[in-house]
């Protein structure tokens, strides 16, 4: 039997690639007739970060799974070297450009699928991880003394404040800390909403994804 894939596999696999670089998909809120979206970036083939160079992204259809948000691509580019730091801009009819905020983006060197303003995917652990499935084997095999006892739930606390506590709840005992859902969840004052998530590409409520890293850094120095 043939393997499932992914919706973001499925969506990708939609367009067909070209050998020697990447085909690039963003998604964003619908826009009005007339703007234009472009990957400007740090090279010749990317406009040298100037819009009226950076090549252009084809308006594609919408996406009814993902908000209504519509969905532009880019061409395979052989020209453009993976790692190449890069941003989207929208650029209005009156030529208005609105940056992404934050981080470059970094251009990947296979297909990729973004939101506009949200970072991309982690796609490689910093370290290296486990995976269980509850009830397999591997549980049964587990020591217990080999994995965390009391587990501090933190929550709805900020990245930072995390970061800022993690001695302080490793002296009173704690083994590891269980943070509250990181991604984009909806609007809203309830504790429920965090669990109610929108963009799972997207770090937002608590902290961003370096305040999450320094977290991480933190409690794993803490011991």
């Amino acid at each position: 039997a043939q393997a499932s894939s992914s919706p973001t596999e499925r969506a990708l696999a939609s367009v067909p690639t070209a050998s020697g670089g990447a085909w690039l998909r963003l998604r964003l809120g619908s826009q009005p007739h007339g703007c234009r979206v472009v990957a400007c970036g740090d090279s010749a083939a990317l406009g040298n970060w100037k819009t009226a160079q950076a090549p252009e992204l084809a308006r594609g259809g919408t996406q009814q799974s993902q908000n209504a948000d519509e969905e532009w691509y880019c061409e395979a580019r052989p020209d453009v070297a993976p790692g190449t730091p890069f941003k989207y801009v929208l650029l209005s009819d009156s030529g208005e450009a609105r940056w992404e905020e934050g981080q470059n983006r970094q251009w990947p060197g296979k297909p990729a699928l973004h939101c506009f303003g949200a970072p991309a995917p982690r796609e490689v652990a910093d370290g290296e991880e486990l995976v269980i499935h509850w009830g397999g084997p591997e549980v049964q095999a587990l020591d217990p003394l080999s994995v965390p006892g009391a587990v501090l739930h933190a929550f709805h606390w900020p990245f930072e404040e995390v970061r800022r506590r993690a001695r302080e709840v490793a002296a009173h005992g704690f083994d590891a800390v269980q943070l509250s859902p990181a991604q984009r969840s909806i609007s809203g004052d309830q504790w429920w909403t965090r669990y109610q998530p929108v963009r799972y590409e997207e770090i937002h409520g608590l902290g961003d994804e370096h305040a999450l890293r320094a977290a991480c850094a933190e409690c794993r120095a803490a011991g």
